[in-house]
């Protein structure tokens, strides 16, 4: 999936369910399974960050955010 910088600012500005919906929808077509529970705002500013570029969001990290959130918020 390839997203342009116009779509990258539309996600960040979405409000944190809104963008967690999307997340979710797009990783999803990549066969990823989130759940539904949005992750802290915390997190959901780093992601943010990272879809800004004011923050690199390595695989590394991204699988990090990936293995925080299920192991905080689902059981």
């Amino acid at each position: 999936m390839k997203l342009d910088r116009q779509k990258l600012e539309q996600l960040a500005a979405l409000d944190d369910v809104a963008l967690w919906r999307e997340v979710r929808r797009m990783v999803g077509e990549k066969g990823i399974r989130l759940g539904e529970t949005v992750p802290n705002h915390e997190d959901m500013v780093r992601l943010r960050e990272a879809f800004l570029g004011g923050s690199p969001l390595s695989m590394v990290d991204g699988a990090r955010l990936i293995s925080e959130y299920k192991r905080k918020y689902t059981r």
